[in-house]
């Protein structure tokens, strides 16, 4: 790779890390606004980059994914995960994916992906020091994206 391809790729690359939507999604990486052909960035310097990012969000003690899986016979919900590890979270929603966006929107970690079935989307969100007390006795089960709207006090924002 030539020395004015990197930095091509790296400048577009930048660029699109520190986008922000009109509707105020922060995008942190969108592997489908690369082009193979035109840009020589390797994976794992993309995958680096989402770790930077991740690291740059506002820390939690605990964090619970939700979402929904596409399937050859339909859309499956998760069950909903804890962990105090967010990477740990994206990392299993990338699992198997050709392609992904994730974005930090309205307070919570956005995850878009796809492969051979279908698309996904997960939700990570931030549980409150109140929420993580509250779900120590509670099944997270429960927690859906109504539950998160009705009950924002178990929540915290992820900046």
């Amino acid at each position: 790779m030539s020395k004015m391809s990197k930095i091509s790729s790296l400048s577009r690359l930048l660029e699109q890390l520190s986008r922000v939507h009109e509707s105020g999604d922060r995008v942190l990486i969108d592997t489908a606004t690369i082009d193979p052909d035109e840009d020589d960035y390797p994976s794992e310097y993309l995958w680096n980059d989402l770790v930077w990012e991740l690291d740059n969000l506002d820390k939690f003690p605990r964090y619970v994914i939700t979402g929904t899986l596409g399937r050859w016979n339909g859309r499956k919900r998760i069950y909903p995960l804890e962990s105090d590890d967010l990477l740990s979270l994206v990392q299993k929603a990338l699992r198997n994916a050709s392609n992904y966006k994730v974005s930090v929107k309205d307070g919570y970690v956005l995850i878009e992906n796809t492969h051979h079935d279908g698309a996904n989307e997960f939700k990570i969100y931030a549980l409150s020091p109140k929420g993580a007390e509250y779900f120590d006795d509670v099944d997270v089960e429960r927690i859906t994206d109504d539950y998160v709207a009705k009950n924002p006090q178990y929540f915290s924002k992820i900046v």
